[in-house]
């Protein structure tokens, strides 16, 4: 009997476990004109931050994969409408020029430096029991970028010097000349045009370099701008509020 009452318990607590798994990240993007005012759309609510076209955004700070100078963002796109949603070109801004300029995208060589540094990073905050989690952050669920060797990587001296380099700003203007498949890997928000089922759902992420904090301030919003192969463009505000190291004194 007690065997009995100790598997209902442990069947209960798994399906509590189980029902926990959200889908969206900590913040959920609001669609917004180009004015900047809130678009309202008889899909959109309070909860439901269904866009025009039917996509609803997430994201959030991960704090295991950033440092003081680098933001990883993960982001979810999740497809409510019952037509193929296909999503040729994505761009970031920050709705300031100066901080535009200060905040650059990484790519190529250096992303892949920085992929295999976080690797280590978690590796080493797992073994010093600091938590848990850092497991399951990245290590368990695998950087695939960090695994590519670098001799696999099409990046002339030419490129180094150049996209990877580019601010908000510069990078948004030379979207068209830049393959990006060629300097990120899969799953990153500019690695090329990517599809969304009908009812389903794509993850993506993107790594900012930042500097000169004390004077652009905290970001704490980006402006995501996205163009669909059926010619629609919608923009939406992402708050990323976050309590990580990325632009702050702790490390």
């Amino acid at each position: 009997m007690l065997n009995c009452k100790l598997m209902v318990l442990f069947l209960l607590s798994l399906s509590f476990l189980c029902g926990c798994v959200s889908l969206h990240k900590k913040n959920m993007a609001t669609q917004v004109d180009a004015t900047g005012n809130k678009v309202t759309n008889e899909k959109a609510s309070h909860w439901n931050k269904e866009t025009t076209n039917g996509l609803v955004i997430s994201g959030e700070v991960n704090a295991y994969k950033s440092s003081k100078y680098f933001g990883y963002i993960d982001f979810v796109f999740e497809n409510k409408s019952q037509e193929w949603l296909v999503i040729k070109k994505v761009a970031l801004n920050f709705g300031n020029k100066n901080v535009n300029d200060k905040v650059k995208f990484v790519s190529g060589l250096p992303l892949e430096v920085y992929m295999e540094a976080v690797q280590e990073k978690l590796k080493m905050d797992a073994e010093n029991e600091k938590t848990a989690a850092a497991v399951l952050a990245g290590v368990a669920a695998g950087m695939t970028y960090a695994d590519k060797s670098r001799s696999t990587l099409p990046i002339s001296a030419a490129l180094l010097g150049g996209a990877i380099s580019l601010s908000v700003d510069s990078f948004n203007k030379n979207r068209e000349q830049i393959d990006g498949t060629k300097i990120f890997p899969k799953n990153h928000l500019f690695n090329e045009e990517f599809i969304i089922p009908p009812g389903m759902f794509r993850k993506k992420w993107v790594v900012l370099n930042t500097r000169d904090h004390e004077e652009i301030g905290e970001i704490k919003e980006i402006k995501l701008t996205y163009w669909l192969t059926n010619g629609n463009e919608e923009t939406v505000n992402l708050s990323i509020n976050d309590y990580s190291s990325w632009q702050s004194n702790r490390e």
